[in-house]
């Protein structure tokens, strides 16, 4: 009885063994997979910076990992339990070649990785101010301006391998139309370091944090008339043409904007403008109303117009005498006199011959020839006039 006890013990223990050796091999068998893009993580960059170096790049940032174990095992594990690091310690400027090292959970084995070395290029580690630009995103009603009112800073320093650093043109705070409203609100912004062509440039760190604050409001827009007060268009010799916008569209609260019809600019006077030029009118704004940024410089143009000249032609019977004696004959020997005027070119297309008289003066002179000098009267002022000959020949008898 005892010797049959021990034996279904013995053949129990069996069973028991049997029955445990397939279930690791049938319901828990042995498997392999691959764990796909685990990152890498780079390691000791503060060395680096130590040397005035940075990581610009590397020729990979991620592997793929192969393993085997049970079934159950594997099925557990993610990228996350698989820290895969590149030592960046004692690497110098320009290109270097380095071992991924790679360790993993012990319930599985590490069969081999998809890459076993990446190229790393290390560069210059500097520092430089960059300009910041807010800029809205989003529609904007087509009678409201968004508008900043104040940036905490202008500038920002950006830190990192030189060569991404000299890439990057400003720094971008981007505010959502759609969040602002038409009292001045408060944004807390991160900035963006961007490119010339707008893209963004990554690995880069920005001192003192990467936040802006900024003041911002909707304003609404208003079109009304434009005044400049001219004086002096026309002085001296000088004909001046201007260009001078008739409106000009202006932004604030709707309360202050309705009381706004017209903006009158400063005066402008033009008695020392000899040649052609622009000038940037000042317009005189009630408190709480702005030039809208289109219109943010008001530009009158001024033209300045050469003079032309035209020439008459006179013949001697033109020429009048003053001074007579009753007792003398007077004549004017035969010769032409042209008159050449020079002037402004509204004047001078306008004349014609009639405008000018000749004469000569012949007072207190006795029997004989002559030669008298030609005055010239025009009905218009401000002409220069030359005669040729000036002088003619005049016969007394």
């Amino acid at each position: 009885m005892l010797k049959n006890n021990r034996f279904n013990m013995i053949l129990a223990l069996v069973a028991a063994i049997v029955l445990w050796a397939y279930v690791l091999g049938e319901i828990n068998p042995s498997s392999s997979t691959v764990v796909r893009n685990v990152p890498i993580n780079f390691i000791n960059e503060e060395a680096l910076e130590e040397e005035g170096l940075a990581l610009l790049s590397s020729s990979a940032t991620t592997v793929n990992i192969s393993i085997s174990g049970q079934r159950t095992a594997i099925t557990r594990v993610d990228a996350g339990d698989f820290n895969v690091t590149v030592d960046l310690e004692a690497l110098k400027k320009g290109e270097n070649t380095v071992r991924v090292n790679v360790t993993g959970p012990s319930s599985v084995k590490i069969d081999r990785t998809s890459i076993e070395k990446v190229t790393v290029v290390v560069d210059e580690k500097i520092s430089a101010e960059k300009d910041i630009d807010t800029i809205i995103k989003g529609d904007v009603p087509n009678d409201k301006e968004a508008t900043v009112i104040s940036v905490d800073r202008n500038k920002a320093s950006v830190s990192g391998p030189k060569t991404l650093v000299d890439r990057v043109v400003k720094l971008v705070a981007y505010i959502d139309a759609e969040d602002m409203a038409n009292e001045a609100k408060d944004f807390t912004v991160n900035m963006i370091p961007i490119d010339a062509n707008g893209e963004k440039v990554e690995g880069l760190t920005l001192e003192g944090g990467s936040e802006v604050n900024i003041t911002a409001i909707m304003f609404s827009k208003k079109t009304v008339q434009l005044h400049v007060p001219i004086t002096n268009q026309d002085s001296g010799d000088i004909e001046r043409d201007i260009t001078i916008p008739n409106t000009v569209v202006i932004k604030g609260s709707e309360e202050d904007l309705s009381e706004v019809s017209r903006i009158t600019c400063r005066g402008i006077d033009l008695r020392n403008v000899a040649i052609s030029t622009s000038i940037t009118l000042e317009p005189i704004l009630p408190e709480g109303v702005e030039i809208v940024d289109s219109s943010d410089t008001l530009v009158m143009t001024v033209k300045v117009k050469e003079q032309i000249s035209k020439t008459f032609d006179f013949s001697n019977e033109d020429i009048a005498f003053n001074g007579k004696d009753n007792n003398y004959n007077y004549k004017v020997s035969d010769v032409e006199v042209k008159v050449t005027v020079k002037g402004k070119e509204s004047v001078i297309d306008g004349l014609t011959k009639e405008a000018f008289t000749l004469s000569v003066n012949v007072a207190d002179l006795d029997a004989g020839k002559h030669m008298l000098d030609v005055k010239v009267i025009c009905r218009e002022d401000n002409l220069n006039i030359e005669l040729s000959p000036a002088k003619v020949e005049v016969v007394i008898e």
